[in-house]
């Protein structure tokens, strides 16, 4: 019993380290991707609905002390019904979303068998 109580004191003040949160559709990324897509007239400013725009981290990997690698798909709804979609590779810390460029990879096709 004595082993569990100094267990617990020693290890309750130790925090394990998660993967930040970087997936709101305002965060680093997905904003950078929304520039990267005007600048290259890909979509226009005035067309894009943000509140349909939907942000999923696809993977999260520790590549450093407190640094992560972070994969996100992102879907920007147009007004018109359409919809653009990229995924994002950017790296973030538990502080900071924007920890350096963002590399931004337009989807032009999706294919999916939805028999199976």
């Amino acid at each position: 019993m004595k082993f569990i109580s100094f267990f617990f004191l020693a290890f309750s003040s130790l925090s394990f380290a998660v993967s930040p949160k970087c997936d709101a559709p305002t965060s680093w990324a997905p904003s950078m991707a929304y520039v990267y897509l005007t600048n290259h007239n890909v979509i226009k400013k005035d067309e894009v609905d943000h509140s349909k725009t939907v942000v999923n981290r696809m993977a999260s990997e520790k590549i450093g002390n407190d640094i992560y690698r972070q994969i996100h798909h992102v879907s920007f709804k147009l007004k018109t019904g359409r919809v653009v979609e990229v995924i994002t590779s950017n790296d973030a810390s538990s502080e900071e979303c924007s920890l350096g460029t963002v590399d931004v990879f337009l989807i032009s096709t999706t294919y999916s068998d939805h028999s199976a």
